[in-house]
């Protein structure tokens, strides 16, 4: 079954999501170039279960997102894939870098990579059996 939050983002991402947040994308990528310096951006996303601005410990910062959906429920690949089309469209100069399949044993798991200059943007798609949910993620790394 797939969850209400799911159903909603598999029927309306395509034609609504991010409509309004591409360029919110491009302001995340700008704030990661400056290492986010003025805090935790004040973007947002349709359906997101969280984002958070996180410490690393080499002392770059990464803001991350993340969406929860049912084990395998259509509507994550419908995000992921709507992610994996809008980041060399909104930010633009993005390159694509090739596959990092280096993983936390999930069931299965796809990632899309991107950089322009310093920072690099990814989302993933991974599926977790044992927790019964597929997460996609939104990673935004200053360098």
């Amino acid at each position: 079954m797939i969850p209400r939050a799911g159903l909603i983002l598999m029927l309306s991402f395509p034609a609504t999501a991010f409509a309004g947040n591409c360029a919110g994308l491009g302001t995340l990528a700008q704030s990661a170039a400056g290492g986010f310096a003025d805090g935790k951006p004040d973007e947002s996303f349709n359906e997101v279960e969280s984002c958070d601005l996180l410490q690393n410990s080499d002392g770059t910062q990464t803001y991350l997102c993340t969406w929860q959906f049912a084990y395998r429920a259509p509507g994550a690949a419908a995000v992921f894939d709507m992610l994996d089309r809008l980041i060399p469209v909104c930010i633009r100069g993005a390159q694509a870098l090739p596959a990092d399949d280096s993983v936390n044993h999930p069931d299965s798991y796809d990632l899309r990579r991107y950089r322009r200059g310093d920072v690099v943007i990814s989302t993933s798609l991974k599926d977790k059996a044992a927790l019964e949910q597929t997460l996609v993620t939104l990673r935004i790394d200053s360098k």
